[in-house]
């Protein structure tokens, strides 16, 4: 039997989301700095994404990252996020998944673990992410990262649409990617589990009409100029819930690292929470992620803010997977 390829992946959920990181068996990744290294990736080892994100090893809706070297001296390792939808899905920046990552690397051993806490510094394509990992026993029991500043680059933007007519939206930027936030009350709807698959194709015209209305574009990266997600946010009592779907119709599990700094951002700016308060967003299966703002910063001409999220992650598996030369679903496939 010829092996074409062994790649080894630690597995973590957090909130019911799987995420599988590739830490063995990938070529080297030339760049100087982590978005450089997603590109090379990108161009180059596109393939090897396909591989492990797609079926038959993986599935329509797996997400998960590639942990390299640090491309800073004071880092414990570099990571960018992909995913298995499109060819073009790579992510600089993954909030829930950054503290998976930061669990794997502690309970792992590649970094010491410390009791109580242990620090943890990421190097992404959008700067480096810190991390305090709570550690009980020897084991990474809760994550809090720093996320880079987030700011909310459109107001009240009034929209129509087919699904739910004439309404307003925000639109944010968390981390990875610009997001429309929606709210159930502008709309007239709860957010209800039996209905998640009535709530996917309005979300993506609302992506669709956003895009095309709005130019999004990064102060500082002119790469992150488009509009990829929704949001929908209801209340749980105090509680803030979310539905996230991507714009290839992929709905999040756990409630978005990313998302909640803009949704803290939201609250806070409608008097509803304050600077360090402690909010609490909720999933569609009731996992939740705890955020607060630390502080109100700048990103060029832009009020932004600097947020803390919370969360615990846990090992689902440690595998090798292989590639025969001969396996005519090379590059795997999607439904």
């Amino acid at each position: 039997m010829k092996i074409k390829n062994v790649i080894r992946t630690v597995n973590y959920h957090i909130g019911g989301e799987e995420y599988c990181f590739i830490t063995g068996g990938m070529p080297p990744l030339r760049g100087k700095t982590m978005e450089e290294k997603m590109e090379y990736m990108r161009k180059n080892h596109d393939n090897l994404r396909k591989v492990i994100m797609r079926a038959p090893r993986g599935h329509r809706d797996m997400f998960g990252a590639v942990i390299t070297e640090p491309v800073s001296d004071n880092a414990h390792c570099g990571v960018f996020y992909m995913g298995a939808i499109t060819d073009s899905t790579y992510y600089p920046m993954c909030g829930s998944a950054t503290i998976a990552v930061a669990t794997m690397l502690v309970n792992t051993g590649i970094v010491e673990a410390c009791e109580p806490i242990t620090e943890v510094i990421i190097d992404t394509p959008v700067g480096q992410v810190p991390c305090k990992v709570n550690v009980k026993d020897g084991k990474a029991v809760e994550v809090t990262f720093t996320n880079v500043p987030a700011f909310i680059h459109t107001r009240e933007l009034e929209i129509n649409t087919d699904a739910f007519g004439t309404f307003k939206v925000d639109i944010g930027f968390g981390g990875g990617s610009f997001c429309v936030f929606v709210d159930m009350d502008k709309i007239d709807c709860e957010l209800q589990k039996d209905k998640i698959n009535d709530m996917i194709e309005p979300a993506l015209e609302i992506i669709s009409k956003v895009d095309n209305m709005v130019e999004c574009k990064h102060p500082l990266n002119k790469d992150i100029n488009s509009v990829d997600s929704c949001m929908y946010c209801d209340y749980v009592d105090n509680d803030g819930r979310e539905l996230l779907v991507l714009g290839k119709g992929l709905v999040g599990r756990c409630p978005s690292g990313t998302g909640t700094p803009i949704r803290m951002i939201r609250e806070y700016e409608r008097g509803k929470i304050e600077i360090g308060e402690e909010f609490i967003q909720r999933s569609m299966i009731d996992t939740c992620l705890k955020g607060k703002l630390v502080k109100e910063t700048r990103v060029g001409d832009l009020k932004a803010f600097i947020a803390e999220v919370s969360g615990s992650a846990y090992l689902t598996g440690i595998h090798e997977f292989f590639l025969e030369e001969d396996d005519p679903l090379q590059e795997g496939y999607v439904l």
